[in-house]
């Protein structure tokens, strides 16, 4: 109201590309993300605070190396907009905030016992405001966007009728697909990444269970060729553990060196395990993509 900058706000295209080797990311990307996180949604509208700013346009005004960015606070919960023919229908007119849908495994709110269907109406005493749009989703997060991980944060809720109060310490949000290490193998024919806390939680897995996400096998490649799919975790290959992309990566590659003649894959694929072989032909012309 006084004429000082307050905030910056931003449209940003998450899951860029990445900078090349040596090279800072762009400096508004680093801002962005720093608030916003990653998805796979691809676009956000961010409101980043002027003092998350400031430090970052000092050290690229001087050249001075930007310290690492802290990762945006994580609540855990997946919600819908409190519109107001929602909020009366549920006996609550005039109410502002939004709707729990889902609260994410080993999360924050998992933790502070949030439920589904709550009705979070209030965060660190101010309350949310009614949303204008069915997808204006992001009252709750602009609220907690000045928090860090570590804070404690104050939750105003109605659940059946009750008015309740829960206080929860924020988390670091779980790195996203975009940021997870990926490799390629082309021996083989495909792409593959780490598993990331949203794959786990989407597939009610453990916490602790690790393997490699293929992200692409080609139909010309031998992995293709013998069946293996986008979205299969590959767990092991000939008995071997995979805990990650790059564990997958050094196994192919030693295949490929010694020219293995066969490859069982044990894979997770949506809610069932299978057994996918591999069988390279090193003698057949290279295939095309």
């Amino acid at each position: 109201m006084d004429g000082r900058v307050t905030g910056v706000v931003g449209w940003m295209r998450l899951g860029g590309p990445e900078p090349g080797a040596g090279e800072p990311p762009a400096l508004e990307a680093t801002i962005f993300a720093d608030v916003a996180g990653s998805n796979a949604g691809g676009r956000e509208v961010v409101l980043v605070p002027a003092s998350r700013v400031r430090a970052s346009i000092a050290a690229a005004a001087t050249g001075a190396p930007r310290a690492p960015q802290a990762r945006p606070p994580w609540l855990g919960v997946e919600t819908q907009p409190l519109l107001p023919e929602l909020a009366a229908a549920l006996g609550v007119p005039g109410l502002g905030g939004v709707l729990v849908t889902r609260v994410l495994p080993d999360s924050p709110a998992a933790g502070a016992g949030l439920r589904v269907s709550d009705l979070i109406h209030a965060a660190g005493g101010e309350a949310l405001p009614v949303p204008a749009a069915a997808n204006d989703e992001q009252a709750l997060p602009r609220r907690l966007a000045s928090c860090r991980a570590g804070d404690e944060v104050v939750l105003s809720i109605w659940r059946a009728g009750e008015a309740l109060e829960v206080r929860l310490g924020l988390a670091e949000r779980p790195l996203s697909a975009s940021e997870a290490e990926a490799v390629d193998c082309p021996d083989f024919g495909l792409a593959a990444r780490d598993l990331v806390y949203w794959d786990r939680a989407d597939l009610c897995l453990p916490t602790d269970s690790m393997g490699a996400l293929v992200t692409q096998a080609r139909p010309t490649g031998f992995a293709g060729q013998g069946g293996l799919r986008a979205g299969d975790i590959i767990g092991r290959v000939n008995g071997e553990p995979v805990r990650g992309a790059r564990e997958l990566h050094e196994r192919l590659k030693r295949a490929a060196a010694n020219r293995e003649g066969e490859l069982v894959l044990f894979v997770l694929r949506g809610l069932d395990t299978l057994f996918v072989h591999v069988q390279p032909d090193w003698d057949a012309p290279a295939a095309g993509p």
